[in-house]
């Protein structure tokens, strides 16, 4: 019962989180979502007061120009028949003559007849200014020209000039007329954006009235692809207004009656869209191509890119910019992919500069080269031919092959849910490139790195882990997370030491398939025979282990006719296992003790000690001596040479398994020894001291006195 009881509390204290959890989250919505309204509202609210005061300020001003604030003594009724005010007119004519009266505003004044939508306040306000025309005579008919030609030339203030863009800015691309002009805008300003969207929806259904007239270089409100939005005028001709959008990016016409006039901050509020160019490219030919801009504007499309200001020459010219294609989460910033190059790769741009070297990604992580003398598990992974095996490492207790399976795993579950993310596609792959692609046999992702860019979208890559080779499309390559580099690639390619095709002019199809075949889907004992030197590939001996016996592979393509031996390694086909017999405890015993083999020198007692390989048959059959026991070898071995040397040959015939000391040509000189056959004059011999075996002349060979019989060094 306490139990249930514990188990049903569990239950329902996660319940009230579960429920804690979602009304916090709604509740924060719900806050949020108060707080853009009420920021809204309070902008709207500031707007209609703003217009209130620009109207009272403008009916105070107007009453102050009337003369009813202008007190009059009354007349008479006898004044009202008798006076009349009479003026002389040529007043005006000397007037004209001498002063004339400048505003600040010219293009508004005697250039356009504005009705009451036009801000009177910039009329009232105008600075005015008095000239004596004897100090400064204005051919009057010049200034009218000049006054006109002001009027056409009105320009607002340029927004790309007040905004400045740090290295690898985040912005996306709103619109593609060409690769040579195109929009953008900064990541940033997504909010900025949205709120004026609203305020311009609000602010279009309180306005009823449409402009009649327009200035050049004014901003208005207008409706562009289903979207409120402000535009600069830059022309108008028969009612036709030429527009900028300058939130969105773009040109385009519209009738005067469309648009709809824009006062207050938000007609002072720089443009959200920025005007640019790609840099270091130009078109084939004369103009560019739709192809390269519809390429542009699908990789570009609801993706965000990086933007660096390569060249800002005026505020009315594009800006000049390199644009990379923002890498995927999880992806390094060096995955950035040159929108730029992508063209000039798809043959739709040419450069125009130098190219620039880039570091486009990271490398594959590599293991530490075999040594010689190493032995390691190994499993055959992909056999191009005999002179080149790729084989995977198993690892201590099989570390390796299970960082291999959970890789597999987690790649197959991370790309299968983002395969349509566009910012994970490679849209200019690059020999060594490391990459993600489908296998062609299984469908699964693994890791792959690019050897070779065939052309016509197709390339050549080669899955790091297993060393196969497929040739597939550009489209079909995605860059790879940062959490799949950190294993090594598994995949290590060697070479059958020993041996050599039948043929000069290389291996057979037929030999490759038949190491294939024996070989597939077994676990085998690699043992180094040559360190990998410069381009060439290590040089192997690869066994299969068997309870008996090993077997070499090497020897096996030999035996069966697919291969020739190149030294006397090769010869031998199987190893059979020796099994030392081992003293058995005393059944008295309680405790086991370690055994120790009779005749063994050196510290049986400890678990690890520090050895010297003297000799390699198979990996069943390996001769060690230990690094303690050096010394006490040279001293014997040194009154081995001194004995012997000194002694006259004697005839003496040995019988096998008989024990004597053999003189071996080179560096070793005498050597403890056991005959293992005789034939003629000729002994087959055993080193004792050197784990190996040879054949000696008859009259090499001496009785191995007592005293060297002792110490087994091997």
């Amino acid at each position: 019962m306490l139990a249930m009881f514990d188990v049903r509390k569990e239950q329902i204290e996660a319940e009230i989180f579960s429920c804690s959890k979602k009304a916090v989250a709604q509740l924060t919505s719900h806050l949020t979502s108060c707080h853009t309204q009420l920021e809204v509202t309070g902008n709207r609210v500031k707007e209609v007061l703003r217009h209130k005061e620009e109207r009272r300020r403008i009916g105070q001003r107007k009453k102050c120009m009337s003369n009813e604030l202008i007190d009059l003594p009354e007349k008479s009724a006898a004044c009202l028949s008798d006076v009349q005010f009479v003026i002389d007119e040529s007043i005006f004519s000397a007037m004209e003559t001498h002063m004339k009266i400048e505003t600040a505003d010219q293009d508004i004044i005697g250039v356009l007849k504005l009705n009451d939508s036009v801000d009177e306040t910039k009329i009232i306000e105008s600075e005015c200014t008095i000239i004596d025309s004897e100090e400064q005579e204005v051919d009057l008919s010049e200034d009218l020209i000049n006054s006109k030609q002001d009027t056409l030339s009105v320009n607002f203030p340029s927004s790309q000039a007040e905004v400045v863009f740090k290295e690898l800015e985040r912005v996306e691309i709103i619109w593609v007329d060409s690769p040579s002009s195109f929009y953008v805008r900064k990541i940033d300003d997504w909010t900025l954006s949205e709120s004026l969207r609203s305020q311009l929806e609000l602010m279009v259904d309180e306005v009823t009235e449409q402009l009649e007239f327009v200035m050049v270089g004014q901003i208005v409100v207008v409706v562009c692809r289903g979207t409120i939005t402000r535009a600069r005028v830059d022309s108008v001709v028969l009612g036709t207004a030429s527009v900028t959008y300058v939130d969105l990016g773009g040109t385009g016409q519209h009738s005067l009656s469309q648009l709809t006039r824009l006062s207050g901050h938000l007609s002072t509020l720089p443009g959200l869209a920025h005007h640019c160019t790609l840099a270091r490219i130009s078109p084939p030919g004369t103009c560019w191509s739709s192809e390269a801009t519809l390429a542009l504007s699908q990789a570009t499309d609801h993706t965000p890119c990086l933007m660096t200001v390569v060249c800002q020459a005026s505020c009315s010219l594009p800006l000049t910019v390199s644009l990379y294609l923002q890498p995927g989460e999880g992806v390094a910033i060096d995955h950035k992919c040159c929108l730029a190059e992508y063209l000039v790769y798809k043959g739709l741009a040419v450069l125009t500069g130098a190219r620039q070297t880039s570091s486009y990604q990271k490398g594959f992580l590599k293991l530490a080269p075999a040594r010689e003398g190493s032995e390691q598990q190994v499993v055959v992974s992909h056999i191009e031919d005999p002179g080149c095996v790729f084989v995977q490492r198993l690892g201590e207790n099989g570390g390796y092959a299970k960082y291999v399976n959970t890789l597999v795993e987690e790649m197959e579950s991370a790309y299968c849910a983002r395969m349509e993310e566009k910012s994970l596609t490679v849209l200019v792959p690059r020999v060594g490139m490391a990459c993600v692609a489908q296998l062609s046999l299984d469908k699964k992702y693994y890791r792959a790195q690019v050897t070779a860019v065939l052309g016509g979208g197709r390339v050549e890559i080669q899955f790091v882990d297993f060393g196969s080779i497929e040739v597939t499309m550009d489209t079909n390559l995605y860059k790879i997370l940062d959490k799949f580099l950190t294993l090594p690639v598994m995949a290590t390619p060697v070479c059958l030491a020993g041996i050599g095709p039948l043929q000069r002019c290389g291996w057979e199809e037929e030999a490759t398939q038949v190491l294939g075949k024996n070989t597939r889907l077994k676990e085998l004992v690699m043992f180094v025979e040559e360190e990998k030197a410069g381009d060439d590939h290590c040089k192997v001996l690869l066994y299969e282990r068997l309870p008996d016996k090993d077997v070499c592979i090497n020897a096996w393509l030999v035996k069966e006719g697919h291969a020739v031996s190149l030294t006397g390694i090769c010869t031998t086909l199987e190893y059979q296992k020796e099994s030392l017999p081992l003293p058995v405890a005393s059944t008295s015993e309680v405790e086991a003790e370690i055994v120790t083999i009779p005749g063994l020198s050196g510290d049986n007692k400890q678990e690890k000690v520090a050895c010297r390989v003297i000799s390699v048959q198979s990996p069943s059959n390996i001769f060690i001596r230990q690094v303690m026991d050096e010394e006490s070898f040279y001293q014997i071995n040194t009154s081995l040479q001194s004995h012997y040397n000194s002694r006259q040959a004697m005839n003496v015939k040995f019988s096998p398994g008989s024990m004597c000391a053999a003189y071996v040509a080179g560096k070793v000189g005498w050597a403890r020894a056991k005959v293992l056959s005789v034939k003629g004059k000729k002994v087959e011999l055993k080193l004792l001291d050197a784990g190996r075996n040879t054949t000696l002349p008859a009259e090499s060979l001496r009785p191995l006195v007592t005293k060297f019989r002792f110490r087994n060094f091997v």
